[in-house]
């Protein structure tokens, strides 16, 4: 029987599946997130016709089935959720699917969702090229104990938090680099950061 709060999907064989409220939370950078929340923000977006979010790696990933073709859909998903909902809860990558696998009880089928090379899906990496770049993508190797962090890598979704700020904070204070913590949660990247440094300078 259809309860209030269940959802209905169109099958593949055309039936009717009624997939029940289920506890979807999982955990992302230290924050209890409930993936149907995420499914129900990017749903209620026009071009969404249908979505399923999974966690692989710990990293959030959307499967989305749009109805119109929409150019640059991941920034278009992401920036639309940035209004609302807080970093962790962006997913990192989106995938367009032409439908969403479901099982016979009319449930996502995850084993039956299309698999993510994770690290061919990450932006190319990019090398500093002026000495401030070099300095911060340094201090973010060191702060993550991470090697081959590139200009376009994101704080945030390299597990960044405020422990992480202070840390990576302190160590441009010893390459004389002055850098708050809104600056670093702000800017993400090690080229926004630099970016938004160099300007600083320039002004005083």
């Amino acid at each position: 029987m259809y309860k209030s709060g269940d959802m209905a999907r169109i099958l593949p064989d055309g039936s009717l599946g009624i997939v029940g409220r289920r506890d979807s939370q999982v955990k992302i950078r230290g924050n209890r997130v409930e993936l149907s929340e995420i499914e129900a923000a990017i749903r209620e977006m026009d071009e969404i016709d249908d979505v399923t979010v999974q966690i692989i790696d710990n990293e959030l990933i959307a499967y989305v089935v749009t109805t119109d073709k929409i150019s640059e859909l991941k920034k278009h998903i992401q920036d639309s959720l940035a209004v609302s909902k807080p970093d962790y809860m962006i997913p990192s990558f989106i995938m367009e699917l032409d439908f969403i696998p479901l099982n016979v009880n009319g449930k996502v089928d995850k084993r039956a969702l299309p698999q993510f090379d994770l690290e061919s899906m990450r932006d190319d990496y990019a090398e500093p090229s002026t000495e401030t770049e070099r300095i911060i993508v340094e201090v973010f190797e060191s702060a993550f104990n991470q090697k081959g962090i590139g200009l376009n890598d994101d704080f945030i979704r390299l597990g960044g938090d405020s422990i992480k700020a202070i840390r990576v904070i302190s160590l441009l204070e010893k390459n004389n680099i002055s850098c708050t913590a809104r600056d670093i949660l702000n800017y993400k990247t090690p080229y926004m950061i630099a970016q938004n440094i160099e300007k600083t300078v320039k002004k005083s």
